[in-house]
Order: C-alpha cells, then structure tokens, then sequence
C-alpha cells in the first residue's frame, strides 16, 4: 500500500512541476514584467464578430483586423498616470467616466515613464534619447495644435508623450528593424492628412491577445490607408502585447498586465 501510494505522490509532483512550469514560460513569452501585478478581470477572449469601424487586413497567411476611433474633440483628451496605481482599465473606465480609453507609451520595470511624460502642466519624466521611441505626441494649450515632433515648440504644451517608434510618416511606410519581434496586439496614434486625430489597435482576427509584427504594421497601415477613407499622414507605436488596452464606447480589448498610463476621452 505504501508502495503505490509513494508512486502517486510521485506522478502528482511531476504534474505539479510541468504545468508551474508551462504558466512560467508562457508569461515570458507573452512579454509580461516580472514586477508587473496580473489584473483579476475576464477579458474577451475572442473577437467573434467584428467591431464597428474595424477593418480586415491581412499579411501572408495571417488575418488581423484593425480597429479605429476618432477623437472628435480634443479638448476632452486627457492624459493620466497608471504607474504606481496599477488599476484595471476597467476600473480607470468608471473612475474617470471615459468614453474611450486606450494605454499610452512604455513604462520601465520599476514603474516609471520611458520617455517625456507631460500632462496637464504636471511632468512625471523628461526626454530620453532613444532609437526606439523618436518622436514627442503633443497637444498646445490652447488645443490648436497637435503633432509629432522631435522637440517640443516654445509655446505652452498640455500633452506631451514619448513615444515610438514612427510607423507612417508624412503618408509614407516606415522600413523598421526589430530584435526580437513577435506577434502581438499592438496600439497607434494616428493623425490624418486634416489634422484629426485616431487611435488604432491591430489584433487577430480569431485571438485579441495575438496581433502582427511590429515590423509589420507599416505595410498594415498602408492597406488601411488604401481600404479606407482615412487619409493617416504620421503614424506612431504605443505599448501593446499584454500591457494594452482599447475602449471605444463599445468594444473592449482589456488587458494582461496593467498598463502604466492612458490616454482618457471625457
């Protein structure tokens, strides 16, 4: 009877061992940060039927479908710090009464900005320089101009966010070289030929948590350009992958892992 019962204690233990095992490697590769806490939420886990303004592309063998939103007036475009609260965007949904809400730029490992953080006259980080994230988003104070720069204009700025890298500019594709790219949901900030502004995320067409290359999305963009009505003129990268999120009113892609900051339309 000990015999067997010492057998059974030693098959559970191997179980045990591989599947803690799996859970630890699937974490690395869906990119998650170790120090990052995993939100307890029940994302969507397929899109199943297609959003409204979403539209499919595909490349190679792969179908994605890309989602867009319009923000109509950007006055009521804020941006906000998630850094050290680490709330589900669900959470930041109701708190903040958004309408739409999508996640802002990378963070670092020990929850800080990577990269100029400007919001609302308050600055939680200054410009690096970086191959990876080139360019500034910003919005004047007076909500007038908006744009993708390398150094902030003289006058007075309410947004401002590092971000990168470039993926359309001035209408055209972006040739990118990426170590260690992979498949993933991926989040953009977009400004069209007249100056409005739109957020986009690229996603599976039958997973939301997988998506496209990074390499890839330039050559996406300009089948959306193509396929679309919307003329995107400069085209830039946010953080994606499991620390992603994207809210239009409707349509949920919720994230993984928390995302470090978001843009919020009220």
């Amino acid at each position: 009877m000990k015999k067997y019962l010492f057998f059974f204690v030693l098959i559970f233990a191997s179980f045990s061992f591989y599947f803690l095992n799996r859970y630890h490697n699937d974490g690395k590769i869906l990119g998650i940060k170790k120090n990052t806490r995993i939100n307890k939420i029940t994302p969507t886990p397929t899109a199943l039927i297609m959003p409204e303004n979403t539209i499919e592309l595909s490349k190679g063998e792969k179908i994605y479908w890309i989602t867009w939103i319009k923000v109509e007036d950007k006055e009521k475009l804020f941006l906000y710090p998630n850094f050290t609260d680490k709330e589900s965007a669900r959470n930041l949904i109701d708190k903040k009464k958004c309408k739409i809400l999508v996640n802002g730029s990378y963070y670092t490992k020990d929850d800080k900005p990577l990269g100029l953080f400007l919001s609302e006259n308050i600055s939680l980080a200054g410009k690096t320089i970086s191959t990876l994230m080139p360019v500034i988003f910003y919005i004047s104070a007076d909500n007038k101009e908006i744009g993708f720069v390398t150094n902030l204009p003289e006058n007075k700025t309410r947004i401002a966010l590092q971000v990168g890298p470039v993926l359309i500019e001035n209408g055209k594709a972006k040739k990118l070289s990426i170590r260690q790219d992979s498949l993933a949901r991926r989040m953009m900030l977009a400004i069209t030929e007249d100056k409005e502004l739109i957020f986009l995320a690229a996603y599976g067409a039958d997973t939301i948590f997988e998506g496209p290359y990074l390499s890839d999305l330039p050559e996406l963009l300009l089948q959306f350009r193509e396929k679309t009505d919307i003329k995107l003129s400069d085209v830039v990268n946010l953080d994606g992958g499991s620390a992603s999120a994207f809210y239009d009113g409707k349509f949920f892609l919720e994230e993984l892992s928390y995302i470090g900051s978001y843009f919020c339309v009220l």
